[in-house]
C-alpha cells in the first residue's frame, strides 16, 4: 500500500468516526436490505442557496451518506431508499439528485471506493 492510500485510509477513518450517524443505517432496494450500521456515514452537500432579502444566503440540501464500495453490491440507484433511525424514529431519505441534471451519487474519492449518496427526506416508517 502507498503512503498515499495509507492516508487516505486514515482520512477515512477520521471522517467515518466523526460523521458516523446515531441510530440503525440501511440500505433499501426493492426486497433486498443491506445493514449500514457502523459502516457508512453522513456526509454533507451544499444543493440549494437562495439569496433573502436580508442579504444573506439561505443554504439547504437533505443529506448525503458516504458508503464504502465494497458494502454495496451495486452502484447507487435513483429510488432507492435509506432507512436511518433518529431518536428511535426510522426516517426514509430517497436516493435522489441534488438538483435537476445532477447525478444521484458520486464517487467521493480518488480511488474510488467510497460512494457520496444523494438522499431527499421523503418522511417516517
Amino acid at each position: 500500500m502507498s503512503r498515499a492510500s495509507r492516508g487516505q485510509a486514515a482520512l477515512i477513518g477520521r471522517l467515518r468516526a466523526a460523521n458516523a450517524p446515531d441510530g440503525a443505517l440501511t440500505y433499501v432496494r426493492l426486497a433486498e436490505r443491506i445493514d449500514l450500521t457502523g459502516k457508512a456515514w453522513l456526509g454533507r452537500t451544499v444543493a440549494t442557496r437562495l439569496a433573502n432579502a436580508g442579504g444573506a444566503a439561505v443554504v439547504f440540501g437533505d443529506r448525503d451518506y458516504l458508503i464504502p464500495k465494497a458494502e454495496l453490491p451495486w452502484e447507487p440507484k435513483k429510488g432507492d431508499v435509506v432507512e436511518h433511525v433518529v431518536d428511535g424514529v426510522t426516517q426514509k431519505f430517497e436516493v435522489l439528485p441534488p438538483a435537476t441534471g445532477e447525478p444521484e451519487w458520486r464517487y467521493s474519492d480518488p480511488d474510488r471506493t467510497l460512494f457520496r449518496v444523494h438522499c431527499k427526506h421523503k418522511g417516517t416508517a
